[in-house]
């Protein structure tokens, strides 16, 4: 650990994928790390809306009666605690990572370093979705030094049996930095 800290060469990192590309996103916008030199978004879901009135009814329920950790069933997907589920869409959260709540820029407008983004083809309706998706962070990453995108093709969500192939694109965009 102190061979990291001392060491002069820069921190190639934050990468995250799905929910933690949001996450990285969010460090990279709030430290504004000079050691970063490059983001590596893997699936980033870059098409979560807002907080959902039902699920934010049951949520604020549970909070009212004391049951914070108890889990929602938010969509068939994933489920979260009421309290996790209402700090995510709370103003300047993970959730403002790729939009935003109210008028403010969304959290990847800040980010200065370079971003890659990578989705599977098979994560959305099609790879001409997939490629708009792209582009539309593209849109909202406003100060980045440069922006690179690219479409897994076949791949899903965890990118299965594409392992090589997506740490061989992550390798060779990291070597170009």
């Amino acid at each position: 650990m102190e061979r990291l800290r001392t060491s002069r060469r820069p921190w190639c990192g934050p990468a995250g994928h799905s929910l933690g590309a949001r996450k990285a996103t969010l460090y990279l916008a709030d430290e504004q790390d000079a050691r970063v030199r490059g983001l590596v978004l893997a699936s980033p879901s870059a098409r979560a809306g807002g907080i959902d009135g039902p699920s934010e009814h049951r949520a604020k329920e549970r909070l009212a009666q004391g049951a914070p950790d108890e889990l929602l069933p938010i969509e068939p997907a994933w489920a979260a605690s009421a309290a996790n589920y209402l700090a995510r869409f709370a103003a300047g959260s993970v959730n403002d990572a790729f939009a935003s709540t109210g008028n403010a820029e969304p959290l990847l407008a800040a980010v200065r370093a370079p971003v890659l983004a990578l989705l599977g083809g098979r994560e959305r309706a099609g790879e001409e979705e997939a490629r708009s998706e792209l582009e539309s962070l593209r849109g909202r990453a406003v100060r980045t030094a440069a922006f690179t995108s690219e479409v897994v093709a076949g791949a899903d969500h965890l990118y299965a049996g594409r392992e090589p192939d997506v740490a061989a694109r992550v390798a060779s965009w990291m070597r170009g930095l």
